[in-house]
This record gives C-alpha cells, structure tokens and sequence, in this order.
C-alpha cells in the first residue's frame, strides 16, 4: 500500500482470534495497564518502525459500544481504564522512537449503552496521545424487526460535535461508513438507500465540512453494506461522491492538517434569519461564499 503512494489505516483490535469478541479469555483493558502484552506490543511497535512512510493506527475503535473487550461497558464501566490502556500503546511506541505513526481514537456514532460513564469524551486520552479523531457511522444496523433507519446527519451529529467543541485541533475521519437497503416490507415511501447516500452528499458539505476522509465499510456480513448492494446505490455513490472533486485531494499524498477554512465558523447552523461569521484567517484579502444545503449561494 505503501510502495502504491497510499496511507494505510491498520484497525489495531486486541483480542484472540478462535475466540467470540467477549470470550472470558480475550484480554480486558487491565491486562494491558499492568503490561501482560508489552512483548507484543514491542514486536508490533518494531515491525511498524521498519516502513517507509506514514501508518495510521485505529487502536481499540467502537469502545463506547457493548461488543468487544475492550469497551468500556466491558471493564466496570470506567473510561479512566481505557484511557490508561491506550497511553501504555503509545507510550511504548514513542519508547521505541516508532515516529512513523499517527494514532487515532474512533468512538462508535452510537453509545451503547447510553449511560453517564459511557460519554466518549471522558475516554478521550489527551491531545499528546491521539493525531486524529473518527467515528463509525452505520444506518440501520439493527434487526429487521428493529429497523432503526435514520439519516447520516442523525447519526454523525453528536460524535461531530464533541469532535469540534472539545478536540478542534484534530483532524475528523469517518473510518465506517455503511447503509443497508430498505427491505421489501419497509414503507415504499421511506427512503431508500440511494437516497440516504445523496442526502450525506449534502450533509458533508454543509453540516460537516471539517471531515477530512470518509472510508466505506463495502462488505455483506449481518447487512448488505457493500457499495453496490443495488444498482442505485452504485449509482448514487459514483453521481454524489466519487465524481465530485469535493472528495478528493488532487495533489500530492493524504494532508490532514486544518485548512484556512477552518478558521471561519458560520453559527447557528442552520438559520433562519441572522447569522454571525467569526474568522481567525490571516492578513489578506478573501472572498466568503455562504450556500445552503442545496448548495445555492446565499
């Protein structure tokens, strides 16, 4: 990937494979606080050392979730202890002088379960620990008997928020991003899933300008994720999102850093009358276009 001009993202999940995700015998975050695995860790941490450019490491993604090992509602519910286990990874890392990694901290979109101790800023392990910020973003993940269809804006809002008010240095990834069909007993007036991807076009562009990289889950397990579950939503992903220059960085390898236009905040969003524009840019001369979620110049 590397040798292709690409910028890996390696999901670091440690867990036992042969095992269910919370099999009593897959390590909990303790077993990593008290240095169980540090010799892997270090062999990990030494094979990373030896490419040639930059890796981006998703350590522990979804903690705020109820699946894996490592959440936080499988470790007595004490967001403290998944802090602690993630600084260990990386401290071991920056022990090893591994300079080539960029680590990125990924809650789910969806806390479960919704509880005080499960909010993900208090798992937020410190701007010394984490490069980037993500979430995992999934439209009707639920049984069928359980739909749960909701709009990417619904599902992305909270976890964006808390990115920008208390992380604003950090850039923001959707590291899943995944909508499953609408089933044949679902309302025929209901969207359908190339609809719901035409709709996050707009959402993208308006709502959530400061995502830096959307990534998409395109794989058939519980649900139909794949990009081209249909023809339409095949359709819908290339008219929306890979023929718009919106999406793509034109020169030179992924740059994650803030942009100028960053600098400019346009509050509240979205108005009805007033709007107040705050701007930290540089001396100079600019021009600012306000548009609507059409996309037409206000």
């Amino acid at each position: 990937l590397l040798n292709a001009g690409y910028t890996p993202i390696i999901t670091w999940e440690p867990s036992f494979s042969g095992f269910s995700a919370l099999d009593p015998v897959q390590p909990r975050l303790t077993n990593i606080i008290n240095g169980d695995y540090n010799t892997y860790i270090d062999a990990f941490a030494d094979k990373i050392k030896t490419y040639s450019d930059t890796i981006i490491i998703r350590l522990m993604h979804e903690f705020d979730g109820d699946w894996y090992s490592w959440c936080i509602s499988q470790n007595n519910n004490d967001p403290a202890l998944f802090v602690a286990a993630f600084r260990q990874i990386v401290d071991r890392f920056k022990a090893k002088n591994v300079n080539n990694v960029q680590w990125m901290w990924c809650p789910n979109s969806d806390y479960t379960p919704y509880r005080y101790w499960n909010w993900i800023v208090s798992a937020y392990p410190g701007d010394n620990y984490v490069d980037m910020v993500a979430t995992d973003v999934y439209n009707a993940h639920y049984p069928a008997n359980l739909p749960w269809w909701r709009s990417f804006r619904w599902l992305t809002s909270e976890t964006y928020y808390y990115a920008q008010k208390y992380f604003p240095s950090k850039p923001f990834f959707i590291c899943e991003l995944a909508s499953r069909e609408r089933m044949a007993g679902e309302s025929s007036a209901s969207q359908t899933k190339s609809q719901w991807i035409k709709n996050m076009d707009l959402d993208l562009q308006s709502y959530f300008r400061k995502t830096r990289a959307i990534i998409f889950f395109s794989e058939n397990k519980s649900q139909d994720w794949r990009v081209n579950s249909s023809s339409a939503a095949l359709q819908s992903l290339n008219d929306n999102i890979w023929m718009d220059d919106y999406y793509f960085v034109q020169n030179g390898p992924l740059n994650v850093t803030r942009s100028e236009t960053d600098k400019n905040n346009i509050y509240p969003n979205p108005a009805q009358d007033k709007i107040k524009i705050s701007t930290a840019q540089a001396t100079g001369s600019y021009v600012l276009r306000i548009c609507n979620i059409n996309g037409q110049e206000l």
